[in-house]
């Protein structure tokens, strides 16, 4: 399980949530009617410069994953997200934290070598 904090911001509370889980921690925010989980790692000097690597990476992930999206950010970082729309569903909530989380042991385990090369995974 996670264990949240949550930070008032003028556009809406984030909730910071950590796990002692083989899963990545994560952030929660409101979002458009909905909710935003993301989760990132911060890239490598090799990130910045190896766009068709990193795109071609992107693309497989992205392609392999069941709720997640994977992009690099403009600072070269890996980030994961993925939305829940409409109101909290405790059900619906948990059945997509629980994808979100397979996607990233099934696809980390499926693309260990290539994303520690450009990530600091």
């Amino acid at each position: 399980g996670y264990t949240c904090q949550k930070k008032d911001r003028p556009n809406g509370a984030l909730l910071t949530c950590k796990t002692k889980e083989s899963v990545p921690d994560l952030t929660i925010q409101s979002k458009s009617g909905g909710y935003l989980l993301s989760f990132y790692r911060t890239g490598k000097d090799k990130a910045k410069t190896s766009t068709t690597e990193i795109a071609e990476l992107m693309n497989k992930l992205n392609n392999d994953a069941m709720a997640a999206r994977w992009y690099q950010d403009k600072d070269g970082d890996l980030m994961m997200e993925c939305f829940s729309p409409g109101p909290y569903n405790k059900v619906a909530f948990s059945n997509l934290i629980q994808t979100f989380n397979d996607d990233w042991k099934r696809l980390i385990k499926e693309n260990d070598a290539k994303l520690n090369e450009f990530f600091n995974i």
